[in-house]
C-alpha cells in the first residue's frame, strides 16, 4: 500500500496490535497515506519537512512510519504513557518528551 520501509519492531507493553499484526500495520500505513495526501495541498514534500511531532504517539504504531517516510527530519515522540514515547525515540529513532494531563 505504501512505498514506506518502515521498522515493525513492536514494544512489549503496546496494548493496539489485537488480534493480529496485520490490522495494525494497515493502520500504520493508512494514516501514513493519509499525512502524505495531506502535504500535497501544501508546498512540502515528505524530503522538505524539517519536523516532526507525533503528539499521542502510545508506543509507535504510526511514530515508526513517520520516521522512515520524512528521512530529513527531527522527530519527537510525545504521549502520557512515558515508556511508549521513550520507546519509539529509542527504537525508531528521535527524541521524546512526557505530555501531561494539564499542559497549562
Amino acid at each position: 500500500m505504501v512505498d514506506v520501509i518502515f521498522d515493525r519492531t513492536i514494544s512489549p507493553n503496546e496494548n493496539m496490535v489485537a488480534p493480529n499484526t496485520d490490522d495494525y500495520f494497515l493502520a500504520t500505513e493508512t494514516a501514513f497515506k493519509c499525512i502524505v495526501n495531506g502535504l500535497s495541498y501544501s508546498n512540502h514534500t515528505t524530503e522538505t519537512i524539517k519536523t516532526v511531532l507525533d503528539f499521542g504517539c502510545a508506543h509507535g504504531r504510526v511514530y515508526r512510519i513517520l520516521t522512515a517516510g520524512f528521512p530529513n527530519a527531527h522527530h519527537t515522540a510525545c504521549d502520557l504513557i512515558a515508556d511508549g514515547a521513550k520507546f519509539c525515540a529509542e527504537t525508531f529513532g528521535g527524541s521524546w518528551v512526557k505530555s501531561y494531563e494539564d499542559v497549562l
